[in-house]
This record gives structure tokens, sequence and C-alpha cells, in this order.
């Protein structure tokens, strides 16, 4: 299953729904990961027009004020989910994909700005990946860095 992390700067750009459909389509992407979607209250509708064709899931952590939002989207025909955890800088979604029974865990990062914010959250998804099985994809925004994106097995982590 191809994943896509993308910092989309906002959900509600005229013209950018149709772009990311046709570069979700291109690379037969069945896993989406946004940072800074910016956007309260999130509907299926709008989704739907950045998803194009088929079933999705999905699970929103609402942004605080104008900063931030995420947004993670699958193809419920490759993957099945079996848990959520969201917090203000993430979400974890984990499950099993199809075909292979694989556990899966799918972690989308927004970090904070401060330095001090930022060492509680690596301590707290630390915890978080040690406590869980399976496979695990990272992918992650650090201001001033991008797009981070890192896939980890149970036998390579790091934490």
């Amino acid at each position: 299953m191809n994943v896509l992390s993308l910092n989309i700067r906002g959900l509600g750009v005229p013209g950018k729904a149709t772009w990311f459909k046709g570069l979700r389509k291109e690379h037969d992407v069945g896993f989406v990961l946004f940072q800074e979607s910016g956007y309260a209250n999130v509907s299926e509708s709008i989704l739907e027009s950045y998803w194009g064709y088929g079933d999705f899931g999905f699970e929103v952590v609402e942004p605080v004020g104008r900063s931030g939002g995420i947004v993670s989207m699958w193809d419920k025909r490759l993957f099945e989910p079996s848990d959520i955890i969201k917090h203000r800088n993430f979400l974890l979604v984990s499950g099993v994909l199809k075909g292979f029974g694989a556990v899966c865990n799918i972690i989308n990062v927004y970090a904070p700005q401060r330095d001090v914010d930022k060492r509680l959250l690596w301590s707290e998804l630390a915890a978080l990946i040690n406590s869980k099985v399976g496979l695990w994809v990272v992918a992650l925004l650090l201001r001033g860095v991008g797009i981070l994106s890192l896939t980890l097995s149970h036998e390579n982590r790091f934490f």
C-alpha cells in the first residue's frame, strides 16, 4: 500500500482538491496523511473532493485556532482500522493491511513549535511506539525541516 504524507496548508484552497486527486490516482495511494488542514469541522464531502472515486475512511484532529489540523484517510479495500488515538499533535490509526494480515500503525504527526513541547511529544511518541506491535509508518511535519516519513518494523525501532 502506498502512503502519501503532505503539508496541505489548508483544505479550502480552490483547485487543490483536483490537483491532489490526480496525484493520488497517479501513484495509486491507499493511505493519505495531511498536516495543516487549517479547517475546523471537516466534512466527508470536503474530503471526498480530495479522495475521489472509491470507498474511504478518515479521522481528523481539529486545528487549534488557525494552526494545525491533521487528517488521515485510507482506502477501505486495503486497510481495516482497529484502533484510533487522537492527540493535539498526532493521529494514530492502527489496523490490518488487508490481503497480508499485517498489523500496521500509521501515525500522522504535527510537531509543536517550542522545543520543550517537542521533547514532551517525542517522549509520548516513544512510549506509544514501544507499547504496540506491528509495522510502523511515521509521518511528521517539523517546522523549518519539512516532512519526514519513516517506516519501522518491530525489529528496527530506534526508540
